[in-house]
């Protein structure tokens, strides 16, 4: 199996999480400018006195500076024209930024974010980063930018989604090229690019070849007026959901995550001191995990070594039900809208691993009759070795949690009487000392969704046994 994960940065959707981000570009800045951040593509830990080279197409070097403490760097002064920009590090296989463009039509300039994998590193891989802006070239923060194979089937779907930053930034490195026990090459790629309140923006066709950085940059233009809401839930006021296992309404409060640091780490760019989130929005949300240890691990098992992940005495799962929704729609659509967060293991976090999170529509009248509309897990696992202790979360391998917009599509259930399950399921009683999964703003309209392109998702029951 491939390995995949993203680099997210930490920017939360209705408040900024205190991460570290590149330095916005000055507003008042003349196009002309390259803002790029070099990072190692594996470790994701940002590269001091990197070499970056800007080149013409031909390869010639046109400048050469030296990334900051930080990884940061600038290139000023660019004529009009398409350029290649470059990283030369000792240690770290050099990686290209084809067809740079620098043009009036671009005021805002680029960000390319070089991230280099080690000359050790064998698995081929490439990247993708850009700067998302409004139609008055402002940057848009927590769009989200998802990739995919094309077809889909090679990758489970959209595999890898990041956020955008608050400077409208977003990098995602490390796309494997390979799919199937790295056997089948994949063909080409799709982005997808979401954000409330504008319409969505599909590129296809697109092709990514090894240690090649990919910019794409792109315009959301405002959405058209909403659709009708069906159905919406804040958890504001206790109403008629049911919570089984560790789900139930939380209010905001300091809790700490107590396996940490003992059993579990943070990420790198998370500065929460293992304390749960806020709601996305207001006082309340709905968790899975328990709030007198801010985690999932139930009891802890006895003899368990430092950084071990948390184990428990036993497995957990449990789902949070609402109440009889009635799908009715003139427009004959249905979309249903959440923010998520998440932090849980990710020594096999997969779609078929462990700590498998998954919505389902249930039948109404029979809760037995159900339907998978998806799990929120990476396709795959990630690429280091040793991770017991490290989180996998909403923001990717690594990468600070952060409250992330999902969208599914109910289309196919207009006309009828259905219940939304949340469904959170450890598998077994191992690496079950992180933070869980929250669930805020659940809305249900007459929008018409984003399509997938691909069916409904069948899961094997456990396809990593431990």
């Amino acid at each position: 199996m491939f390995m995949a994960f993203a680099l997210i940065f930490s920017i939360n959707g209705c408040k900024k999480d205190s991460t570290d981000e590149p330095n916005p570009t000055p507003p008042n800045e003349e196009y002309g400018i390259i803002m790029g951040s070099l990072t190692n593509g594996v470790t994701l830990q940002p590269i001091s006195n990197g070499l970056v080279l800007l080149t013409n197409m031909s390869g010639t070097v046109l400048q050469q500076i030296s990334s900051g403490s930080n990884g940061l760097f600038t290139i000023s002064s660019i004529g009009d024209g398409m350029y290649q920009v470059k990283v030369q590090q000792n240690g770290y296989k050099e990686m290209v930024a084809d067809s740079v463009v620098i043009s009036s039509v671009n005021p805002k300039g680029n960000f390319v974010g070089l991230c280099p994998v080690e000359t050790s590193f064998a698995i081929p891989v490439s990247a993708l980063s850009g700067l998302i802006l409004d139609n008055n070239t402002l940057p848009i923060a927590n769009a989200t930018v998802s990739i995919s194979a094309e077809p889909e089937s090679l990758t489970n779907g959209y595999f890898s989604s990041v956020l955008t930053n608050s400077s409208g930034q977003f990098l995602i490195p490390a796309i494997p090229l390979t799919t199937g026990n790295l056997k089948t090459l994949i063909p080409s790629f799709k982005i997808r690019i979401l954000k409330e309140g504008y319409q969505p923006i599909y590129m296809t066709g697109i092709i990514l070849s090894e240690n090649r950085m990919k910019v794409r940059n792109a315009t959301l233009q405002p959405a058209s007026g909403g659709g009708t809401v069906i159905f919406e839930e804040a958890f504001e006021t206790a109403t008629a959901w049911t919570y089984h296992g560790f789900w139930h309404r939380q209010q905001n409060a300091v809790l700490p995550n107590t396996a940490y640091p003992q059993y579990v780490q943070l990420a790198p760019n998370d500065k929460s001191n293992g304390n749960i989130p806020d709601a996305f929005g207001g006082q309340y949300d709905a968790w899975f995990g328990e709030a007198t240890t801010g985690n999932y691990m139930g009891t802890p098992a006895s003899g368990q070594s430092n950084l071990s992940g948390g184990t428990g005495t036993e497995a957990h799962q449990g789902g949070l039900t609402s109440p009889p929704i009635q799908i009715t729609s003139s427009s004959g659509f249905a979309t249903l809208t959440f923010w998520s967060w998440y932090e849980v293991e990710s020594v096999n976090p997969n779609s078929s691993g462990y700590d498998i999170m998954e919505v389902f529509v249930v039948d109404a009248a029979d809760s037995t009759s159900q339907t998978s509309l998806g799990r929120l897990n990476p396709y795959s696992d990630p690429i280091l070795e040793n991770r017991d202790a490290i989180p996998y979360t909403s923001g990717g391998f690594n990468q600070a949690p952060v409250w992330k917009y999902e969208q599914f599509d109910l289309t196919s259930f207009v006309g009828q009487n259905i219940r939304l399950r949340f469904e959170f399921r450890t598998i077994d009683e191992m690496y079950n000392g992180f933070r869980g999964w929250f669930v805020d703003n659940i809305k249900i309209t007459t929008d018409a969704p984003v399509k997938s392109g691909i069916p409904l998702p069948t899961y094997p029951k456990n396809a990593n046994p431990r």
